[in-house]
């Protein structure tokens, strides 16, 4: 018997990264203002902590 991950830490499963673009100026529609780019990455964990069981066989 045992246990993977004993102290649970959050191992990432997949991660998403996304990114939003807002305008400074929502009033002015002019192609050359700048805009503001906010990056945003979330983790996302399944499982913290896995038991298992292993037994054997010889002959």
């Amino acid at each position: 018997m045992g246990c993977y991950n004993v102290y649970g830490r959050q191992n990432p499963t997949y991660v998403l990264a996304e990114q939003d673009s807002q305008s400074e100026f929502d009033d002015v529609s002019i192609s050359y203002v700048p805009s503001v780019i906010s990056n945003s990455i979330t983790q996302y964990s399944l499982f913290t902590f896995i038991p298992f069981i292993n037994y054997e066989i010889t002959f």
